[in-house]
Protein backbone atom coordinates (compact mmCIF):
# COMPACT_ATOMS: atom_id res chain seq x y z
CA UNK A 1 0.00 0.00 0.00
CA UNK A 2 0.86 3.77 -0.70
CA UNK A 3 0.91 5.62 2.60
CA UNK A 4 0.86 9.15 3.27
CA UNK A 5 1.88 12.00 4.82
CA UNK A 6 4.61 10.52 6.97
CA UNK A 7 5.12 14.62 7.87
CA UNK A 8 1.70 14.53 9.98
CA UNK A 9 3.51 11.01 11.84
CA UNK A 10 6.66 13.31 12.50
CA UNK A 11 4.31 15.61 13.74
CA UNK A 12 2.62 14.18 15.76
CA UNK A 13 5.21 11.98 17.54
CA UNK A 14 7.22 15.27 18.09
CA UNK A 15 4.46 16.30 20.44
CA UNK A 16 3.63 12.85 21.83
CA UNK A 17 6.74 10.81 22.07
CA UNK A 18 5.28 7.10 22.98
CA UNK A 19 3.54 7.45 20.29
CA UNK A 20 6.41 7.25 17.72
CA UNK A 21 6.94 3.66 17.40
CA UNK A 22 3.55 2.61 16.69
CA UNK A 23 2.76 4.91 14.18
CA UNK A 24 6.30 4.03 12.81
CA UNK A 25 5.64 -0.02 13.24
CA UNK A 26 1.39 1.20 11.79
CA UNK A 27 3.22 2.82 9.16
CA UNK A 28 5.39 -0.19 7.69
CA UNK A 29 2.71 -2.60 8.00
CA UNK A 30 0.37 -0.88 5.90
CA UNK A 31 3.59 -0.68 3.18
CA UNK A 32 4.19 -4.14 3.35
CA UNK A 33 0.93 -5.72 2.75
CA UNK A 34 -1.47 -5.29 -0.43
CA UNK A 35 -5.05 -5.02 1.56
CA UNK A 36 -7.65 -5.63 -1.04
CA UNK A 37 -10.86 -5.35 0.87
CA UNK A 38 -11.82 -4.03 4.34
CA UNK A 39 -12.13 -7.49 5.64
CA UNK A 40 -8.16 -8.01 4.67
CA UNK A 41 -7.55 -5.02 6.61
CA UNK A 42 -9.34 -6.33 9.64
CA UNK A 43 -7.37 -9.73 9.98
CA UNK A 44 -4.28 -7.48 10.75
CA UNK A 45 -6.28 -4.36 12.46
CA UNK A 46 -9.15 -6.32 13.92
CA UNK A 47 -10.14 -3.19 15.83
CA UNK A 48 -10.26 -0.77 12.65
CA UNK A 49 -13.35 0.65 12.15
CA UNK A 50 -14.84 1.96 9.14
CA UNK A 51 -16.97 5.40 9.23
CA UNK A 52 -17.83 5.33 5.22
CA UNK A 53 -16.29 6.91 2.20
CA UNK A 54 -12.94 4.87 2.84
CA UNK A 55 -12.72 6.55 6.19
CA UNK A 56 -11.01 3.87 8.42
CA UNK A 57 -10.15 4.43 12.59
CA UNK A 58 -6.89 2.70 14.08
CA UNK A 59 -6.63 2.61 17.24
CA UNK A 60 -2.97 2.96 18.44
CA UNK A 61 -0.57 2.55 21.92
CA UNK A 62 -3.26 0.50 23.96
CA UNK A 63 -6.35 3.29 22.61
CA UNK A 64 -4.34 6.21 23.60
CA UNK A 65 -4.10 7.33 20.08
CA UNK A 66 -6.24 7.36 17.14
CA UNK A 67 -5.91 7.45 13.46
CA UNK A 68 -7.84 8.65 10.72
CA UNK A 69 -7.48 7.59 7.32
CA UNK A 70 -8.98 7.40 3.96
CA UNK A 71 -8.36 3.83 2.40
CA UNK A 72 -8.69 2.97 -0.81
CA UNK A 73 -7.89 -0.75 -1.72
CA UNK A 74 -5.54 -2.53 -3.72
CA UNK A 75 -7.16 -3.82 -7.04
CA UNK A 76 -5.37 -5.80 -9.61
CA UNK A 77 -3.99 -2.88 -11.71
CA UNK A 78 -3.55 -0.67 -8.31
CA UNK A 79 -1.17 -1.35 -5.01
CA UNK A 80 -3.72 0.75 -2.92
CA UNK A 81 -3.74 3.75 -0.92
CA UNK A 82 -3.74 5.20 2.48
CA UNK A 83 -4.16 9.31 3.15
CA UNK A 84 -3.13 9.81 6.84
CA UNK A 85 -6.05 12.90 7.54
CA UNK A 86 -5.50 12.79 11.29
CA UNK A 87 -4.36 11.64 14.68
CA UNK A 88 -5.65 12.20 17.92
CA UNK A 89 -5.46 11.61 21.38
CA UNK A 90 -8.48 9.65 22.66
CA UNK A 91 -9.97 12.85 23.74
CA UNK A 92 -9.59 14.58 20.75
CA UNK A 93 -10.74 11.67 18.68
CA UNK A 94 -14.30 11.86 20.99
CA UNK A 95 -14.60 15.50 20.67
CA UNK A 96 -14.30 15.44 17.06
CA UNK A 97 -16.47 12.23 16.39
CA UNK A 98 -18.94 14.25 18.53
CA UNK A 99 -18.93 17.39 16.62
CA UNK A 100 -18.60 14.74 13.17
CA UNK A 101 -22.31 13.62 14.07
CA UNK A 102 -23.71 16.81 14.30
CA UNK A 103 -22.70 18.21 10.76
CA UNK A 104 -20.68 17.59 7.95
CA UNK A 105 -17.08 18.86 9.07
CA UNK A 106 -16.34 18.80 12.45
CA UNK A 107 -16.00 21.87 15.15
CA UNK A 108 -13.48 22.05 17.28
CA UNK A 109 -10.89 24.03 19.29
CA UNK A 110 -8.55 25.00 16.02
CA UNK A 111 -5.51 25.05 17.68
CA UNK A 112 -6.13 20.74 18.30
CA UNK A 113 -8.22 19.59 15.63
CA UNK A 114 -7.08 20.25 11.98
CA UNK A 115 -10.35 19.71 10.64
CA UNK A 116 -11.77 22.82 12.09
CA UNK A 117 -13.26 25.17 10.00
CA UNK A 118 -10.95 27.67 10.17
CA UNK A 119 -8.44 25.29 9.33
CA UNK A 120 -10.42 24.63 6.13
CA UNK A 121 -10.39 27.80 5.32
CA UNK A 122 -6.58 28.60 5.61
CA UNK A 123 -6.14 25.07 3.24
CA UNK A 124 -8.48 26.60 0.91
CA UNK A 125 -5.75 29.97 0.73
CA UNK A 126 -3.27 27.28 0.43
CA UNK A 127 -4.71 25.71 -2.39
CA UNK A 128 -4.86 28.85 -4.56
CA UNK A 129 -0.92 29.24 -4.21
CA UNK A 130 -0.04 25.89 -5.89
CA UNK A 131 -0.21 26.27 -9.81
CA UNK A 132 1.20 22.36 -11.82
CA UNK A 133 0.07 24.33 -14.79
CA UNK A 134 3.94 23.62 -15.52
CA UNK A 135 4.28 20.46 -14.27
CA UNK A 136 7.05 19.75 -11.60
CA UNK A 137 7.86 18.25 -8.36
CA UNK A 138 7.15 19.63 -5.10
CA UNK A 139 9.84 22.27 -4.57
CA UNK A 140 9.09 23.76 -0.67
CA UNK A 141 7.14 22.87 2.08
CA UNK A 142 4.50 25.76 0.93
CA UNK A 143 3.95 23.39 -2.35
CA UNK A 144 3.67 20.53 -0.21
CA UNK A 145 0.99 22.00 2.45
CA UNK A 146 -0.73 23.17 -0.59
CA UNK A 147 -1.24 19.71 -2.15
CA UNK A 148 -1.92 18.00 0.77
CA UNK A 149 -4.85 20.38 1.58
CA UNK A 150 -6.23 19.78 -1.66
CA UNK A 151 -5.78 16.01 -1.43
CA UNK A 152 -7.98 16.73 1.58
CA UNK A 153 -10.44 18.67 0.20
CA UNK A 154 -10.46 15.81 -3.11
CA UNK A 155 -11.07 13.23 -0.96
CA UNK A 156 -13.60 15.23 1.24
CA UNK A 157 -15.47 15.06 -2.00
CA UNK A 158 -14.91 11.52 -2.61
CA UNK A 159 -13.11 12.33 -6.20
CA UNK A 160 -13.72 9.02 -8.17
CA UNK A 161 -11.00 7.00 -9.74
CA UNK A 162 -10.78 7.97 -13.72
CA UNK A 163 -11.98 11.00 -13.31
CA UNK A 164 -10.49 14.85 -13.52
CA UNK A 165 -10.66 14.89 -9.81
CA UNK A 166 -9.71 11.48 -9.62
CA UNK A 167 -6.58 12.10 -11.79
CA UNK A 168 -5.55 15.50 -9.76
CA UNK A 169 -5.82 13.22 -6.60
CA UNK A 170 -3.51 10.85 -8.02
CA UNK A 171 -1.43 12.98 -9.54
CA UNK A 172 -0.74 15.24 -5.96
CA UNK A 173 -0.42 11.54 -3.89
CA UNK A 174 2.42 11.00 -6.22
CA UNK A 175 3.90 14.66 -5.83
CA UNK A 176 3.66 13.95 -2.02
CA UNK A 177 4.71 10.92 -1.77
CA UNK A 178 8.24 11.86 -3.50
CA UNK A 179 8.05 14.70 -1.09
CA UNK A 180 7.50 12.61 1.54
CA UNK A 181 10.81 10.05 0.73
CA UNK A 182 12.91 12.75 0.14
CA UNK A 183 12.12 15.21 3.46
CA UNK A 184 10.71 13.38 5.85
CA UNK A 185 12.49 9.99 6.60
CA UNK A 186 11.35 7.83 9.57
CA UNK A 187 14.77 7.26 10.74
CA UNK A 188 15.20 3.87 13.02
CA UNK A 189 14.45 1.11 11.55
CA UNK A 190 11.69 -1.51 12.48
CA UNK A 191 12.47 -4.80 14.69
CA UNK A 192 11.04 -7.71 13.89
CA UNK A 193 10.15 -7.65 17.88
CA UNK A 194 8.49 -4.41 17.48
CA UNK A 195 6.46 -5.34 14.64
CA UNK A 196 5.41 -9.01 16.91
CA UNK A 197 5.13 -6.16 19.54
CA UNK A 198 2.72 -3.96 17.83
CA UNK A 199 0.85 -6.93 16.17
CA UNK A 200 0.08 -8.63 19.09
CA UNK A 201 -1.48 -5.33 20.61
CA UNK A 202 -3.89 -4.90 18.06
CA UNK A 203 -4.65 -8.75 17.80
CA UNK A 204 -5.44 -8.56 21.68
CA UNK A 205 -2.80 -10.98 22.28
CA UNK A 206 -0.25 -11.74 24.88
CA UNK A 207 3.74 -12.87 24.28
CA UNK A 208 2.17 -15.83 25.45
CA UNK A 209 0.58 -16.65 22.78
CA UNK A 210 3.79 -16.74 20.60
CA UNK A 211 5.26 -19.58 23.36
CA UNK A 212 3.97 -23.01 20.69
CA UNK A 213 5.33 -21.26 17.68
CA UNK A 214 8.43 -19.96 19.07
CA UNK A 215 8.95 -23.23 21.24
CA UNK A 216 8.16 -22.05 24.84
CA UNK A 217 8.48 -19.06 27.30
CA UNK A 218 12.35 -18.97 27.44
CA UNK A 219 12.72 -18.68 24.21
CA UNK A 220 9.89 -15.78 23.63
CA UNK A 221 12.17 -13.92 26.07
CA UNK A 222 15.20 -14.33 23.96
CA UNK A 223 13.35 -13.71 21.13
CA UNK A 224 12.28 -10.04 22.47
CA UNK A 225 15.79 -9.43 23.94
CA UNK A 226 17.14 -10.03 20.82
CA UNK A 227 19.15 -12.87 21.35
CA UNK A 228 17.03 -15.10 19.28
CA UNK A 229 16.70 -14.56 15.43
CA UNK A 230 13.29 -16.10 13.99
CA UNK A 231 13.70 -19.55 11.94
CA UNK A 232 11.81 -20.07 9.05
CA UNK A 233 9.51 -22.34 10.55
CA UNK A 234 8.67 -20.02 13.43
CA UNK A 235 8.46 -16.90 10.76
CA UNK A 236 5.72 -19.02 8.88
CA UNK A 237 3.93 -19.79 12.22
CA UNK A 238 3.69 -15.90 13.22
CA UNK A 239 2.53 -15.28 9.58
CA UNK A 240 -0.20 -17.37 9.98
CA UNK A 241 -0.76 -15.64 13.95
CA UNK A 242 -0.90 -12.29 13.24
CA UNK A 243 -1.29 -11.56 9.14
CA UNK A 244 2.41 -10.22 9.21
CA UNK A 245 4.17 -10.01 5.96
CA UNK A 246 7.22 -11.82 6.29
CA UNK A 247 9.72 -9.56 5.02
CA UNK A 248 8.78 -7.40 8.57
CA UNK A 249 10.55 -10.59 10.41
CA UNK A 250 13.73 -11.32 8.59
CA UNK A 251 15.90 -8.16 9.53
CA UNK A 252 15.11 -4.38 10.38
CA UNK A 253 13.49 -2.54 8.16
CA UNK A 254 15.44 0.24 6.51
CA UNK A 255 13.18 3.49 5.87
Amino acid sequence: MHVITRKRLIKFAQRHADAGAPLHTWYRALKAERFTSPETLRAVFPTARFLGQGLTIFNMAGNKYRLVATVRYATATNLGRVWIREIFTHTEYDRWSDERRRGPYPVAEPSQLRFAQRERDVMAERMQRLDLSTPHVLRTEQEYDAAVAEIDALLDQDAAPETPEGDRLELLTLLVQAYDEEHYPLGDTVTPQAVVDFLLEQQGMSRAALSPILGGRSRVSEFFAGKRRLSISQIQGLRQLLHVSADLLLEPVPT
